[in-house]
């Protein structure tokens, strides 16, 4: 059972583990799944019982939607979510994480964002553009708030990403002693 875009086989029981392992750690229902997928409840419960395989574009909104809770949590809930991201690729047939390019029958990866930190800066900063469009003043206005916001992003994405580098280093020694 491999689409178009399909890098491996998908294992269905995992993939329901995932999911479910996905709503008990954030305490959500399949419907919020659904809407980060951008698909029915439904379709969720056909991914759950095995028998429909979820798409590639759904399953990278879904990670996307797991990196920018994994940005809001706690550490030790930010690495369950990074593993499920993870899990949750592999589980559908599509390894790999959210900004991983979509296989294609040309082989060409589209250019873009490498990061799952820079994935989510950018649909934020998109999402305030459109935000801030419909606000008065002129477009000097908006585009330095745009520039503060940028900035300000991309220091909390720099600050949460040393904190997860000391955070393993620790692991590692104590691990090592």
């Amino acid at each position: 059972m491999q689409g178009k875009n399909s890098e491996g086989p998908w294992d269905p029981p995992w993939l329901k583990r995932t999911i479910r392992s996905i709503r008990d750690t954030l305490g959500i229902r399949q419907a919020q799944i659904a809407a980060w997928a951008e698909v029915g409840q439904p379709q969720v419960s056909r991914w759950v019982a095995g028998t429909s395989r979820p798409g590639y574009e759904p399953i990278r909104r879904i990670q996307r939607a797991l990196a920018r809770q994994a940005l809001a949590s706690s550490s030790e809930v930010a690495d369950t979510l990074t593993d499920l991201i993870r899990e949750l690729g592999e589980a559908s047939g599509y390894p790999g994480g959210p900004l991983d390019p979509a296989p294609s029958d040309s082989g060409l990866a589209p250019s873009g964002p490498v990061s799952p930190l820079e994935s989510v800066l950018a649909e934020v900063a998109e999402e305030a553009r459109g935000h801030l469009t419909g606000l008065p003043g002129s477009d000097a206005d908006r585009e330095d708030v745009e520039r503060q916001l940028g900035e300000y992003l991309r220091s909390q994405a720099t600050i949460f990403v040393m904190s997860k580098v000391a955070e393993a280093t620790q692991r590692t020694q104590r691990h090592n002693t």
